[in-house]
């Protein structure tokens, strides 16, 4: 029985959201890959949210990556095939930089690979593996449930896909790029009937916009939602929606009866001028005065809002940032899920434009892919220096996570709730990030970075 060996890397020498071992889901796309493997192979996943992968016999290796763990995607391709162990690479990163990619593996995936992984393994059998498969966007109808088995077990919560792509067009994000611009969707009863075989009691979509676009996608996460409470699906859960669901309160009734205690917003940031650099076109319309009002609604259905904020943008001048520091210490928003830097990754008009402008500071690829991992400045801006913006959000990080702004959210949260566990949630995600915060700043003190500029 030939055996595949599939891994998730994660960056051994680095402190961020990218790669950090404090991991909310597990990676369910290897979990997928090993479901499309046929019986006769013997499948094994190696999840370096647990484990430091060492050599180990097999016949093919898999390796998944995006921008900030390619660099250790490379280092274990290397490992594997100096041993003489074929490896085949994917993930977002290959497909927006095969050439690179092509150098460290004997073959990789472009795009979705359930279209072609079948006969990647028919090839690999047949001694005419090909060095480049490109995946297509398929119907996600009659997907198979993903080998949770082969998950590490130190797992406790489980993580759930019921569609793919997005029809905005942000200059940040390499989704619609990736996954299309058309929003694509997991018949309901499929979704349900692999709920029922989830074992844990807490659950994330995964999604990047559960919500969806329009009033169709939205009757359809209704409908999940009913199906969950009809079939008796007790779970706790969290998902990430748009700020467009504005004011669909039929959307919010049913998320919290089927079990919802928090939903993650794409706020982004409270500046105008930002949002509209970004090309979140969505939240230019809604303006950041909705804000306030969409996070109070959320809590009259006893859900916790939350959101993760960019410093950075070229939209950005010392006097901006610091009004968010002060919006975000004042904000009704019950979590924060972390400050991160405006980075520009492969495959998006972001990183495309600033590699033309030449503003990129690191480009000593592929060993500088690890800094792309949304703690680390790697462009210059326009309005600010290097280390003043550093400081700013060092600093941003102390005054939004102090314990006055937190405890102020948790009675705020529990008064317009309703609901202790809602406000316990909330809690624990704004004590994940104050933590996630020194850690980060103890580890960029004692590692300094000598390349850095200023």
């Amino acid at each position: 029985m030939p055996k595949l060996l599939l891994v998730n890397p994660n960056s051994q020498n680095r402190v961020g959201l990218a790669n950090t071992r404090d991991k909310p889901y597990p990676p369910i796309n290897l979990a997928l890959i090993a479901a499309l493997t046929p019986p006769e192979w013997d499948v094994k996943i190696l999840d370096e949210n647990f484990q430091t992968v060492k050599i180990e016999k097999a016949d093919l290796v898999a390796i998944t990556a995006f921008t900030a763990t390619v660099t250790r995607a490379y280092e274990i391709a290397q490992l594997f095939r100096q041993h003489r162990i074929p490896v085949i690479l994917g993930g977002v990163h290959v497909t927006f930089m095969p050439e690179e990619a092509m150098q460290y593996a004997d073959a990789i995936v472009q795009g979705e690979a359930e279209s072609v992984w079948r006969q990647v393994l028919d090839d690999f059998q047949n001694k005419n593996l090909k060095q480049r498969y490109i995946g297509k966007q398929l119907d996600l109808k009659g997907l198979p449930y993903p080998r949770r088995d082969l998950l590490p077990r130190e797992y406790n919560i489980d993580s759930i896909q019921t569609s793919r792509g997005c029809p905005m067009n942000c200059d940040f994000c390499s989704v619609p790029v990736f996954n299309g611009k058309n929003y694509r969707v997991r018949p309901v009863e499929e979704i349900l009937e692999e709920m029922q075989t989830l074992i844990h009691k807490i659950m994330i979509f995964i999604d990047d916009n559960l919500y969806g676009y329009t009033p169709v996608h939205a009757q359809r996460a209704v409908k999940l939602f009913k199906g969950m409470i009809a079939r008796g699906i007790r779970k706790e859960w969290v998902g990430s929606v748009s700020a467009n669901l504005a004011g669909d309160e039929e959307f919010l009734y049913y998320a919290r009866k089927s079990g919802c205690r928090q939903l993650v917003l794409g706020i982004e940031t409270d500046d105008i001028e930002a949002l509209k650099l970004m090309n979140k076109q969505a939240n230019v319309r809604l303006g950041p005065e909705y804000y306030e009002r969409l996070f109070k609604q959320i809590n009259r259905f006893g859900i916790s809002a939350s959101s993760t904020f960019i410093y950075g943008t070229d939209a950005d001048t010392l006097d901006t940032l610091e009004k968010r520091t002060q919006y975000l210490e004042k904000t009704r928003i019950n979590a924060i899920v972390g400050i991160v830097y405006y980075t520009p990754f492969p495959g998006t008009k972001l990183f495309n434009r600033l590699q033309k402008e030449n503003r990129l500071l690191y480009q000593d690829f592929p060993a500088d892919w690890q800094k792309y991992d949304l703690t680390e400045i790697v462009y210059q801006t326009k309005n600010i220096m290097v280390n003043d913006l550093k400081t700013i959000v060092q600093q941003a990080y102390k005054r939004i996570f102090s314990w006055q702004v937190i405890w102020r959210r948790f009675f705020y949260t529990w008064r317009s709730t309703g609901s202790l566990i809602t406000t316990i949630w909330a809690f624990l995600t704004n004590l994940r990030f104050r933590q996630f915060g020194i850690d980060l700043f103890a580890a960029k003190k004692t590692k300094k970075d000598h390349s850095c500029p200023n």
